[in-house]
């Protein structure tokens, strides 16, 4: 009977005893939370200032949560607070610690070393902040880890060689968007658990392996992108059969595009761009069945474009502009239902673009600028704009015919350009339903207005899209006056760029137009036939005015001086007459004055020398007298000036 009573009082006695472990490790991971309390600097939402108090048990806070034999913490989840600090190294004594989640924040400083001593760690999100530093070397000795996620900071510092010596179980590794350098070591590559592994955006160098796949069954994700690796690109990557993103872009990977990339059945998004491969796109490239994004773009790819591709019924992206590739754009691309982005830009593409791509109603942007393609889309165009359209390019090509009506149909389009094509006839005025039209460059066609008005009715149209940013109308024959009324410019315009040069327009420039000024920003009228006065007020916004080459006349009104910002003002082959007004010198940020051939007299003013930012002053061509103003002296940038062709010898005189 005694043995029985003294085994329960042990027992007793040993349970009191754990209890009171319990109890002070419950106390440490208190205490490690409130040393991380202490660290935040910025709290804007209040939730740790007025929820971690001692007045309530810390597995009720916030973020924080417990198991419930020992109440000790086991997560730590302040994702997207909004909190601003550091990370202290008490952070380390929260030892049963497996979800440690502070993405999303603004933390500075280091990653304390700290970290290593969290054994049972498995979850490690810190990315979407501003931590810099070295990734501390305890936390490669972390063996339950699964998830490392340290991507969007500013950590530095090289990967060590034995990285995989202890990830044994790491699933995920994400170290994109830092400044991590040094050579990328092969034994990441054998970690064999690894199913996401994304260094892209860092300055990593060094080779890849042939075959980098082979120790990696697992793997969905290889990102390494945007770093500094050389050499050949991996030959073997058919290896990767569980891969579903591959990007390597902005490299300085060179060789040949793998043949077998299309047995890599699982790949859904494959990025090559931006790097020297060369070759051609693999026939059988039809076999990714599963492909959404075909990015490789800016390379030195040759061939043409398989029929195959037409197969891949999931494709959304398909990007191969600045590439060698030639023939025809095959018909079979109009199989691709799902597509929206198609860029096909600066390669050798001819004939024509087959009607089957009309067909895809819900492509978004069109990228066919600078190959040799040539025909009249005005057929197909009337069977293919949809209101998914958002951008049109179409320049730098052979392109004839007009410009259907149907076009307003895009009511979404943001982009049309279709400059540097052989387009005619007049533009249908309907244009003016592109309510949504931010850039709209028609230069060098042979476009001209509509006859049944007198006077430019495109920029009466355009006047109307209230989101215009740039209008490029330069080098056609339009052969009108423009518009009394111009409402382009008017306070709900957002226009800032107008280039309507070499458009044979005539007449004088309207007093309206003084309405641009309030949102322009550049304006070109030049190697035009306008005749009369410059208007007086042109607004104090403009940074480039360029009217040159023309038959303006008249004086320069002084209040051109009121025009703060502008940077270029080319008023040159003109016939103005009359004195430079003085307040030209209150133009401090002009750095390129151009006045040359026109009909002016006088002195150059004095006030000249406060043009403290001019590179650039041509007066030739004039009759100017008198010496020049000393004081010009003071013009350090100055590094071009042309008096030549005035009336007088030019000497320095005394200001």
């Amino acid at each position: 009977m005694e043995g029985c009573l003294v085994l329960v009082v042990l027992l007793q006695s040993l349970s009191m005893g754990a209890q009171a472990v319990a109890s002070n490790s419950s106390s440490a991971d208190e205490a490690a939370l409130l040393a991380l309390k202490g660290a935040i600097t910025s709290d804007p939402f209040l939730i740790l200032s007025k929820n971690w108090s001692l007045q309530t048990p810390h597995c009720d806070w916030i973020g924080v949560t417990c198991n419930a034999k020992h109440q000790r913490v086991t997560q730590l989840n302040l994702f997207n607070m909004g909190l601003n600090g550091t990370i202290p190294e008490a952070i380390g004594g929260l030892s049963f610690l497996s979800t440690f989640n502070i993405s999303r924040n603004s933390f500075h400083g280091h990653v304390p070393d700290s970290i290593g001593f969290l054994t049972k760690l498995q979850t490690l999100d810190m990315s979407y902040n501003h931590l810099s530093g070295k990734i501390p070397a305890t936390l490669y000795n972390v063996s339950s880890l699964l998830l490392i996620d340290l991507a969007y900071n500013h950590l530095s510092g090289t990967l060590p060689g034995g990285i995989c010596d202890n990830f044994r179980l790491l699933q995920g590794l994400h170290l994109s968007a830092n400044r991590l350098s040094g050579d990328l070591p092969w034994t990441i590559f054998n970690i064999s658990s690894l199913i996401k592994l994304n260094l892209q955006m860092n300055e990593l160098s060094g080779i890849l392996p042939n075959d980098p796949c082979y120790l990696l069954p697992q793997l969905e994700i290889l990102a390494i992108g945007a770093n500094n690796m050389h050499g050949e690109i991996p030959q073997a990557l058919s290896t990767c059969r569980k891969l579903q993103v591959l990007t390597m872009s902005k490299n300085e990977l060179s060789g040949r595009l793998p043949s077998d990339i299309s047995n890599m059945s699982s790949l859904q998004e494959l990025y090559l761009a931006g790097m020297n491969l060369t070759g051609y796109l693999p026939k059988e490239i039809g076999k990714l069945s599963n492909l959404r994004e075909l990015i490789l773009f800016r390379n030195r790819l040759t061939g043409t474009i398989p029929p195959s591709i037409g197969n891949i019924s999931t494709l959304e992206d398909f990007f191969v502009s600045e590439n060698n590739l030639d023939g025809n754009i095959p018909p079979e691309l109009g199989r691709l239902s799902s597509l929206k982005g198609l860029s096909l830009s600066s390669n050798n593409f001819s004939g024509e673009v087959p009607s089957t791509i009309f067909n895809i109603s819900g492509l978004q942007t069109i990228e066919l600028s600078t190959n040799k393609l040539v025909g009249n889309l005005e057929a197909g165009l009337r069977h293919w704009i949809s209101p998914s359209l958002e951008e049109l390019r179409l320049s730098e090509n052979k392109f004839s015919g007009t410009i259907p009506s149907t076009i307003s149909n895009a009511s979404q389009l943001i982009v049309l350009d279709i400059g540097h094509n052989m387009f005619s006839g007049h533009v249908p005025l309907v244009v003016e339903n592109l309510q949504l039209l931010q850039y709209f460059i028609l230069e060098e066609n042979h476009i001209t207005n509509d006859p049944s008005t007198n006077e430019l009715s495109l920029l009466t149209s355009l006047s109307k899209c209230k989101n215009l940013k740039m209008v490029v109308l330069a080098d056609n024959p339009f052969s009108t006056v423009l518009p009394n009324s111009l409402d382009v410019g008017n306070k709900s315009s957002s226009l800032k760029i107008l280039y309507a040069d070499n458009c044979h327009f005539k007449g004088s420039i309207p007093s309206g137009i003084s309405n641009l000024f309030n949102n322009l920003i550049s304006l070109d009228l030049s190697l035009n036939n306008l005749s009369g006065s410059l208007p007086g007020t042109l607004g104090e916004d403009v940074l480039e005015l360029d009217l040159s080459s023309n038959f303006l006349s008249g004086s320069l009104s002084p209040e051109i001086g009121s025009m703060h910002n502008m940077d270029q003002l080319y008023l040159s082959g003109n016939q103005f007459s009359g004195e430079i007004p003085s307040t030209i010198g209150q133009l401090q940020n002009l750095l390129i004055l151009s006045l040359s051939s026109n009909r002016l007299q006088g002195p150059i003013p004095q006030s000249f020398d406060s043009l403290i930012s001019l590179q650039a002053l041509d007066l030739s061509n004039n009759s100017l007298s008198g010496g020049i103003p000393k004081s010009m002296e003071k013009l350090k940038y100055l590094v071009y000036l042309n008096l030549s062709f005035n009336s007088k010898w030019w000497t320095f005189c005394k200001s």
